[in-house]
Formats: structure tokens, C-alpha cells, sequence
């Protein structure tokens, strides 16, 4: 329990580097701090623990801010995770595989210099 603790808290320390944009590309960079950014890093904590309904949730929440923000990559990889979060709740799942995100998000990368290899893992 403690070695859950102390990895939890330093996955949400700020004390990583930020990542380089894209260059060529128009997303916005979040600090760490940003609440988009806490948002996701809750939607990935309730993966990890398998509660998917939540997961799926905080993924949508944070999807909608950042195409709020028109921060494309960062949508992207957020719908990508609602879709697997609902493919992973399986067949107790009430909601179809949204693969109208997954789509969207090939469609997103392929675009994107640099990130074809992503979209093609996406499309796989």
C-alpha cells in the first residue's frame, strides 16, 4: 500500500519534463497543473483500478475541454481511451465500442506529422 501511494503521488508530482509540441502543429501545451490534464490523469487511475464507467466518464469530460481548446492531439488520445475503456468493460457494457472516436483519432494522427506509426496502431 505504500509503494501505491508513493507511485501515485509521484505520478502526479510535476517533477517530469515537459514533452516538446509537435513541431508544425497548433496544440496548446498544458501545464501540469491544468485542469484538462488532472482530468485525464483521474480517467487513467480508474482504468488502472478497472472501474471502466468512471474511466469512460473522465475520458469523454476531459475530450470535450480539450476540442474546447482545440488542443487536437490531446482530444484524440482521450477518445482513443474512452473507446477502450468501454471495449475493456466488455459484455457488461450498456454503450457500444464508440468507433466513431477511434476514427476521429486515426483521423487526428494521420494528420500530424511524425505520427503515423500512432494512427496505424490506432486503425490495428
Amino acid at each position: 500500500s505504500r509503494s501505491l501511494a508513493t507511485a501515485t503521488r509521484k505520478w502526479f508530482m510535476a517533477n517530469k519534463p515537459m514533452p516538446a509540441a509537435v513541431p508544425g502543429s497548433t496544440s496548446v501545451c498544458y501545464s501540469r497543473e491544468a485542469v484538462e490534464l488532472q482530468t485525464r490523469k483521474l480517467a487513467d487511475l480508474a482504468l488502472i483500478f478497472q472501474n471502466h464507467d468512471m474511466a469512460y466518464a473522465s475520458y469523454c469530460a476531459a475530450r470535450k475541454e480539450f476540442m474546447a481548446d482545440q488542443a487536437w492531439v490531446h482530444a484524440a488520445a482521450a477518445s482513443e481511451m474512452a473507446a477502450v475503456a468501454v471495449y475493456l468493460k466488455g459484455v457488461t457494457s450498456t454503450r457500444p465500442v464508440p468507433f466513431k472516436y477511434l476514427d476521429s483519432t486515426m483521423t487526428t494522427f494521420s494528420k500530424m506529422p511524425g505520427m503515423t506509426d500512432v494512427a496505424t496502431r490506432v486503425g490495428v
